[in-house]
């Protein structure tokens, strides 16, 4: 059953309605995908450096949401959205230009508000677009 909080803020709520280690399950289950499924190992480090650093840092990012305005990405603001961009930059370094559009919708599906944890849909999109291009 899910805990109450003394809080009536909705951000406490959702802390509350997870259960405990979900997220570091749901990342477990990504980069087994990305291993199962990328071939190169180029792709499988740009991949996990996507989702470990970019991810990260855009959390960081918005636990300042209530300071920043908000935008139209569920409740990360578009510092969140720009800082998992420019900190997921090195992939470039892994897997060349190709990284750059990987990154920018890697960015956006983690800050749209989608019933799956972006722990897995993340490393989801990832392999999806370098099988694609």
């Amino acid at each position: 059953p899910p805990r109450s909080t003394p809080s009536n803020s909705s951000a406490a709520s959702d802390v509350y309605k997870r259960q405990p280690g979900e997220g570091a399950l749901w990342y477990i289950l990504g980069v087994l995908l990305l291993v199962s499924f990328l071939p190169r190992l180029s792709e499988i480090v740009a991949s996990i450096y996507i989702l470990a650093i970019g991810d990260g840092v855009s959390s960081i990012f918005s636990t300042w949401r209530n300071k920043r305005k908000k935008s139209f990405l569920k409740n990360k603001s578009l510092l969140s959205f720009t800082s998992f961009v420019i900190f997921s930059l090195p992939a470039i370094v892994f897997v060349g230009p190709t990284a750059f559009p990987i990154i920018l919708l890697c960015a956006l599906v983690e800050s749209i508000d989608l019933w799956i944890n972006d722990n897995f849909l993340i490393p989801l999109v990832c392999t999806s677009l370098f099988y694609l291009l």
